[in-house]
């Protein structure tokens, strides 16, 4: 499993690798600027975000630790009115499809993009769920997308068909399915593509979601409770294992017990 480390503001991030059979962790990155690791198809590599001052990078790097990242993809900063610079838009990996040409990823202005992994690495735009902080999720073999929206109101999860055109160029046309109920966000797929895990919209409920999709269809059962969720981050807070049987999640701990000193009239001990 790997997963972005830092403070809790969500600064000073590095990429770590957990071997889950050994109990082990090993870290892979030493910027403290790496965030949202996804792996390749297959396990040798890992693609995630790199964040600097005046760009935001996906960068590709082999989970041995040997050998220097690759950048894939760069976002820099825009010129800002009155001679300021802007920051530039950030890039989240989300998913790798299963034969290794695209990379899925989103932005914070609600973006969700391929990424050409051949040749020049071109970036199509897929479609825009009008959630800065929203997900999205390929199924196993590449064939749906699944993402949250809030085109009726409210965070729903929706699925759609990922496909390439004759000229190579990804899209999704070909159907829409909705598969929450009254709200739901952060889908995940189970190794089989066969279920689905999705939270509820106020992110204290997960539930799942059985899945029967054909080439042409996709048809979802209504989404069963399985257990609350203790407090967490918004986004990519959880992994499910490819047998559904294991999740694992991030969540907040207590917090500091120092106590807080509260200093009142601060004003006048600045005139003294």
């Amino acid at each position: 499993m790997a997963a972005s480390l830092g403070i809790a503001s969500g600064q000073l991030n590095d990429i770590w690798i957990y071997d889950l059979r050994r109990n082990a962790k090993t870290k892979l990155t030493f910027d403290q600027r790496s965030f949202s690791p996804v792996w390749s198809p297959d396990g040798r590599r890992l693609a995630f975000d790199r964040v600097s001052a005046d760009k935001d990078e996906i960068v590709v790097k082999d989970v041995s630790g040997s050998g220097a990242a690759e950048v894939l993809f760069q976002a820099a900063s825009q010129g800002a009115a009155g001679g300021r610079t802007s920051t530039p838009q950030k890039l989240y990996p989300l998913a790798w499809t299963t034969d290794g040409k695209y990379l899925i990823y989103r932005t914070d202005h609600g973006d969700i993009n391929a990424l050409s992994l051949i040749g020049e690495h071109k970036s199509f735009t897929l479609l825009n769920t009008k959630v800065a902080w929203s997900g999205a999720a390929l199924s196993p073999d590449a064939k749906w997308l699944a993402y949250t929206s809030t085109e009726t109101g409210i965070p729903e999860v929706y699925v759609v068909p990922f496909r390439t055109g004759p000229d190579g160029t990804p899209n999704i046309s070909g159907g829409k399915w909705q598969v929450s109920e009254g709200g739901g966000t952060q889908a995940m797929w189970r190794g089989d593509g066969k279920e689905m895990f999705i939270s509820n919209s106020s992110f204290n409920t997960l539930m799942s979601v059985q899945v029967n999709a054909t080439a042409e269809r996709f048809d979802s059962d209504k989404p069963q409770y399985l257990f609350d969720l203790d407090a967490h981050p918004v986004g990519s807070f959880y992994a499910v294992t490819r047998d559904g049987q294991e999740i694992y999640m991030t969540t907040y701990g207590p917090g500091s017990t120092a106590p807080i000193t509260v200093t009142t009239n601060w004003m006048e001990m600045l005139r003294k």
